[in-house]
């Protein structure tokens, strides 16, 4: 019985607890530098109201970058409108959820993060298909908007800490550097699918410098709200195989691998417990 109970309140502490303190929420603001394509300074606001926090930010660079365009990116670094919400109790999801094209969240410079893929699903930080990245590990894509694919090293070398949160995926749990709280660095087979673990009966992201370096696929669930593109389109987890393409109707790139956890709501957790007891 004290095994059992163990265990729910395991569950229900990773599933229903603030990823983010006040603390680290202030976290979210940028050096105050001008990025010199633009001439522009990034900002970024965290406002915290009916549950959610609702981060607006420029999407301009507070640090150092490269010339844009160049011969290896023909696109400019525009100022862009970014509205992200995300859950301030973010709850695990029944099934890890795929990572869309586009924005999966947003580190505390107020510069989005995207998955490791590119649209055919090869992965563009590595190999053939790598795109190229300036010296901060970001580029701009056609739109103008700057983001980072892989494990942001300027962003995590302005920060004092042995293991620095640098980040908030779209489902609300935080994001941390490849340094753990002992001071060792992390690799990918030191995570689960979605490249986190739990610490203290929080989940937690890190990004290390392998494969899917930040975020391989959605432990929570993600608001209708959040600034996701169509997961319906182009989806993918990072435990498929990267030569997998997805428009092959023969493919399993997309598919939804099997769950790794149950989630229990919180009812479900209290009707369980009177049950034990009685």
């Amino acid at each position: 019985m004290a095994n059992m109970l163990a265990v729910l309140v395991c569950v229900f502490l990773v599933g229903h607890v603030t990823a983010l303190t006040n603390e680290q929420v202030a976290k979210f603001q940028t050096t105050g530098d001008t990025e010199s394509n633009t001439g522009l300074v990034g900002t970024i606001t965290v406002t915290t109201e009916n549950d959610k926090h609702i981060i607006e930010c420029n999407g301009i660079p507070d640090h150092e970058t490269d010339t844009f365009p160049n011969p290896t990116n023909p696109h400019n670094i525009k100022a862009k409108n970014h509205h992200f919400e995300i859950p301030v109790t973010p709850t695990e999801a029944a099934e890890p959820g795929c990572l869309p094209m586009g924005p999966i969240g947003v580190l505390i410079n107020g510069i989005p993060i995207y998955n490791p893929f590119t649209k055919a699903g090869n992965n563009a930080v590595e190999g053939e298909y790598a795109k190229v990245y300036d010296i901060c590990d970001g580029h701009p894509n056609k739109r103008g908007s700057y983001h980072y694919h892989k494990s942001p090293s300027c962003v995590i070398a302005r920060q004092n800490e042995v293991s620095p949160l640098i980040g908030v995926a779209l489902d609300g749990y935080a994001i941390y550097g490849p340094v753990d709280e002992n001071g060792n660095t992390l690799t990918t087979d030191d995570l689960d699918a979605c490249h986190g673990r739990v610490v203290n009966g929080v989940y937690q992201y890190h990004a290390t410098e392998t494969y899917p370096y930040i975020l391989g696929c959605f432990k929570g669930e993600v608001l209708p709200t959040s600034g996701l593109h169509d997961t319906t389109k182009q989806c993918f987890f990072a435990s498929v195989t990267l030569s997998d393409d997805p428009s092959d109707p023969d493919s399993n790139a997309g598919t939804k691998p099997t769950p790794t956890c149950i989630v229990f709501s919180v009812t479900s957790i209290f009707l369980i417990i009177s049950a034990v007891f009685n």
